[in-house]
């Protein structure tokens, strides 16, 4: 299973969901593929 997560609200959020997910899927004997992409928030939300 590949899963994807938009990261760049913060380090520990990504870090807590990502290590939720392979707990989850540890059992499963299931591959899993997990791809972290970038989103950066500051830039993206700031007025100018």
């Amino acid at each position: 299973m590949q899963i994807g997560l938009i990261g760049g609200i913060g380090p520990a959020a990504t870090d807590f969901h990502h290590r939720r997910l392979i707990s989850t899927f540890a059992g499963t004997q299931a591959p899993l593929e997990l791809t972290i992409v970038h989103a950066d928030a500051i830039a993206r939300f700031a007025t100018s």
